[in-house]
């Protein structure tokens, strides 16, 4: 069975974006046959890049670029969510990607992001040079989710059937590419 790693990619405290990761997550498992994985940058707590080799070298000396770099490699298929910080994707999303290079390679990619303004869509662009840069196969759509809090209730999240139907294409897309 493949593996779709979904990456969540904020670290903040106050961070109800992560009900839209976790929407995906349920939604891959009920409508895919993938074995879906969920790292969330704030366990995997990953420092600034502290390796003393270019991740192209492969060399990685530190434990948690080992750890971090097994995770990504056992993934078929990656997701990488983000919220959308000035216009752009967030620090700990780009840190983590960073951190490796071969591992990524050749990977079916879907992003998506939430944001107020547009979606998060100019973040999940934002990250489509960051794709090509290391040779993912980006499946779309982009997957955006403006979000002003009336669809939060005592911290659970409604997305709405247009959302579902979208990112059961992505899934769809993304398990299509694996295979």
């Amino acid at each position: 069975m493949p593996t779709l790693l979904i990456i969540h990619g904020t670290t903040r405290p106050s961070r109800s974006g992560i009900l839209v990761s976790r929407a995906l997550e349920s939604l891959a498992k009920e409508t895919t046959t993938f074995d879906v994985e969920f790292a969330d940058l704030k366990d995997v707590n990953l420092p600034f890049l502290d390796e003393l080799d270019h991740p192209r070298s492969g060399n990685y000396e530190r434990p948690h670029t080992r750890a971090w770099a097994a995770t990504v490699a056992r993934a078929d298929a990656i997701v990488w969510a983000t919220p959308q910080y000035n216009d752009s994707f967030s620090a700990p999303l780009k840190n983590a990607i960073d951190y490796l290079a071969a591992e990524w390679e050749g990977k079916p990619l879907g992003i998506i992001a939430w944001g107020y303004s547009n979606g998060g869509l100019d973040a999940a662009r934002a990250l489509t040079p960051v794709a090509a840069s290391l040779r993912m196969d980006l499946v779309e759509p982009l997957l955006g989710y403006t979000s002003y809090g009336a669809d939060l209730k005592d911290g659970s999240l409604t997305v709405s059937e247009e959302w579902k139907r979208n990112a059961t294409t992505l899934l769809k897309g993304l398990e299509e590419r694996a295979a």
